[in-house]
């Protein structure tokens, strides 16, 4: 077995980070193809399959997941969030890794000025399964 899948969760509603050039839901171009992206697309369809199913974008509903450098980026509200890190904390627990990843995992700003916007749900939490 290889080492846990990396995460990264953005701050909640308006807030959140955004990575790239927006655009429709998912992966960035064609595929998957590297076993890091492979385990990255079976985690986010399992993240979205588990948790508030149609509040996803590719179901009708505003949250994003995405795959960028071997994380998992996610913009929705703090309840998702929330659920979202249970559902990590299960998933770390069954393959026995510590349920807490790095817990001061907090992550800055990836770009300057991408803080909390106002109606956001505070900082952006970097999380490792």
């Amino acid at each position: 077995g290889g080492g846990g899948m990396g995460g990264m969760m953005g701050g909640g509603g308006d807030g959140g980070i955004m990575i790239g050039g927006g655009g429709g839901g998912g992966m960035a171009s064609g595929p998957p193809q590297t076993e890091e992206e492979i385990r990255a697309e079976r985690l986010m369809h399992l993240l979205t399959t588990a948790v508030k199913q149609d509040s996803w974008q590719d179901m009708g509903g505003f949250g994003t997941i995405s795959e960028y450098k071997g994380l998992i980026v996610i913009n929705h509200n703090a309840r998702t969030h929330k659920d979202v890190e249970n559902v990590l904390k299960m998933l770390r627990g069954a393959a026995g890794l510590p349920e807490s990843g790095p817990e001061g995992g907090m992550m800055g700003p990836m770009m300057p000025g991408a803080g909390p916007m106002p109606g956001g749900h505070g900082p952006p939490r970097g999380l490792r399964p």
